[in-house]
């Protein structure tokens, strides 16, 4: 394998990372917007 190649795979590694947390990013907000909803849904769940 020539450098290039290596180098490429390093970059497609890097790309796969970034997905990866912006998927679970993207995730955590979304759970935190169901947490919210249910929150404000039932009464047990009311700010003390």
């Amino acid at each position: 394998m020539n450098k290039c190649e290596g180098n490429l795979d390093k970059i497609e590694n890097m790309i796969n990372q970034a997905k990866q947390q912006l998927e679970f990013k993207e995730l955590c907000r979304q759970i935190e917007q169901k947490l919210l909803t249910l929150r404000n849904q039932s009464p047990h769940f009311k700010e003390v």
